[in-house]
């Protein structure tokens, strides 16, 4: 293997097997589907990516149990904050994809800590900024008949390309009226309010000198992004994007200065359980 190949080949391990699951994007495939499609469309073995994602989702059990022993969690869990054979589904982008990441632990968090019968639905798709996701809205996320919606968008629309610096790639208000259409589909199968995950902070220095990245994110623009976000109805998770530290802590980062580490994805989690706790003392 050359010098190129082996790069290609850890940058793959390292950053993409968590966020790469082809019948996401590929849905009509039939070779998307399978283990081995996946495998030999990604370069790696069956095997390879097989004990990759029993990994990641020991890592995300693992990280549920850490937080099932924290107070707010079990108080919040113990009123049942979403009824049994309750559906969430998920519409987001490779920080929710994340095999390893808070929706994950979410999902484990529910299984483990709470009574009744769960489905979590994950079906956001990396890169994807509001528009993609409008798009697949109603095949990936109306048509599940969720009981209960989670949107966690922002951070790719905020994003500046490398070669067109002086924009974000999706304006203020292209994203107010994405989220905005979203919100109203999810209203005609549900009679829950939206749960809205703001943008976490990220190290724009590191976003540069990866070259996973086609560009950057400042979070100077995030924070418009978060206030169009705080101004929606519904449960607002963490409206100003302090979860992660201010500065963001380089523990709750991975060393692409974008993903979260797993301690970064359990302080999302922290803030969900935060926001279903103020609903409940405000009702």
């Amino acid at each position: 293997m050359s010098d190129a190949n082996a790069i290609e080949q850890n940058l793959i391990k390292q950053f993409l097997l968590p966020i790469l699951h082809l019948k996401k994007r590929h849905p009509l495939l039939p070779g998307a589907r399978t283990l081995k499609g996946e495998a030999g469309f990604i370069g790696i073995s069956e095997d390879e990516l097989m004990e990759a994602r029993i990994r990641y989702a020991v890592t995300a059990k693992e990280a549920a149990l850490e937080l099932l022993k924290e107070d707010l969690l079990v108080d919040v869990l113990g009123g049942q904050p979403f009824s049994d054979k309750a559906k969430i589904v998920v519409a987001g982008d490779s920080l929710t994809e994340d095999a390893q990441g808070w929706f994950e632990i979410l999902r484990n968090v529910l299984e483990i800590g709470s009574e009744g019968d769960f489905t979590c639905v994950n079906a956001a798709i990396a890169g994807a900024t509001s528009l993609d996701a409008l798009r697949t809205f109603e095949r990936d996320v109306i048509t599940e008949k969720p009981t209960w919606v989670i949107i966690a968008l922002g951070s790719i629309d905020a994003m500046r390309l490398h070669g067109v610096p002086n924009r974000n790639l999706v304006s203020l208000a292209e994203f107010w009226e994405n989220i905005s259409a979203m919100e109203s589909m999810a209203g005609e199968v549900t009679k829950n309010p939206v749960i809205w995950i703001t943008p976490p902070s990220v190290d724009s220095d590191l976003m540069k000198e990866t070259p996973l990245f086609e560009g950057y994110i400042n979070e100077s623009d995030l924070h418009h992004y978060r206030e169009v976000i705080a101004g929606k109805t519904g449960i607002v998770v963490d409206p100003y994007g302090q979860r992660l530290g201010r500065p963001v802590s380089s523990w709750n980062l991975g060393p692409d200065g974008f993903h979260q580490s797993t301690a970064g994805h359990m302080e999302t989690v922290r803030a969900m359980f935060r926001a279903l706790a103020a609903v409940k003392a405000g009702s």
